[in-house]
């Protein structure tokens, strides 16, 4: 996992958005070999497909410097290796609020989310 983070971190000063949009699922798809529960698995693996597309998007769209985003592998491995779950949950959740905040800017905001329909 550190070698992953690390390759995400290269990537990211490099400003390569595809090579780091690959190894950020390089570094997802290790962590999820790792999840043992099948259904929780199985749920995350359903979901996947439509979470890379999104985020492959907000990341060719955003402004912010990619070296931020690499920032949080090299916490989460860091709690990781200090055996600190909570730490790694709580960096864990910084990520996904920041990443769903550029998600939702790069696709016109939460009311571009909401249904056309009356």
């Amino acid at each position: 996992m550190t070698e992953i983070a690390e390759k995400i971190r290269r990537e990211a000063e490099t400003g390569d958005v595809r090579a780091y949009y690959g190894a950020v699922y390089e570094f997802s798809a290790v962590s999820l070999s790792a999840e043992r529960n099948a259904i929780r698995r199985r749920m995350i693996l359903d979901l996947l497909p439509a979470v890379r597309r999104i985020h492959f998007l907000a990341l060719l769209r955003q402004t912010r410097d990619l070296k931020e985003n690499a920032r949080y592998f090299q916490l989460l491995v860091r709690h990781m290796n200090r055996r600190d779950p909570d730490g790694g949950e709580k960096v864990i959740r910084k990520y996904l609020e920041s990443e769903k905040k550029i998600a939702l800017d790069s696709l016109g905001g939460e009311g571009m989310m909401r249904s056309p329909l009356p």
